[in-house]
């Protein structure tokens, strides 16, 4: 009979662990009442709006994420009516590579290189393009370009080479990728 009373206190006690186990972290890690919000999976901008106090609010697409999920979030590139301009010229083997978006992309427009947010990156930019700028590789939708004997992945800034892929842009720059040996 003391075996039974004991493997109850025992079986009471593992429970009782079990719940306090669950539920102690969640009062641990609160967030001061503030729902996180839920990511967004994207494929172009226009999968990311959000209605603001019944305005709509233009989110960027990156990474195929919403970069913004609820209005409460400070918005990291508010979208901006007057575009920044720049050169942007993709070259494999000698042949100009055609940059042409989504047209539901619209932070990014290329013929001419134009971004409607400060603080998009070069990387991010090619995205739209279906590119990306990886280690020393080129990913286009044509295939993938990477660093072998005699040839190589260069990006050029204003005229001087680069390694920075998440380079910012600003008004006027000149930035030519070139892969070819």
């Amino acid at each position: 009979m003391v075996e039974k009373l004991l493997s109850k206190v025992v079986m009471i006690t593992f429970l009782v662990m079990i719940v306090i186990g669950f539920t102690i972290p969640s009062f641990l890690q609160s967030n001061d009442g503030k729902a996180a919000a839920e990511q967004r999976i994207c494929q172009t901008d226009t999968e990311c709006y959000l209605m603001c106090e019944d305005i709509p609010v233009a989110i960027l697409c990156s990474g195929n994420l919403c970069i913004q999920n609820s209005c409460k979030e400070k918005s990291l590139y508010p979208f901006q009516q007057n575009p920044l301009a720049f050169s942007l010229g993709v070259e494999v083997d000698g042949q100009t590579v055609n940059l042409t978006a989504n047209p539901n992309n619209f932070f990014v427009k290329f013929n001419p290189t134009e971004i409607f947010s400060s603080g998009i990156s070069l990387n991010q930019i090619l995205d739209k393009a279906g590119m990306r700028l990886e280690g020393l590789c080129l990913q286009t939708p044509q295939g993938k370009y990477c660093n072998e004997k005699e040839k190589e992945v260069q990006v050029w800034l204003n005229g001087n080479r680069t390694y920075n892929y998440n380079y910012v842009p600003v008004q006027g720059d000149t930035i030519k990728i070139i892969y070819t040996g």
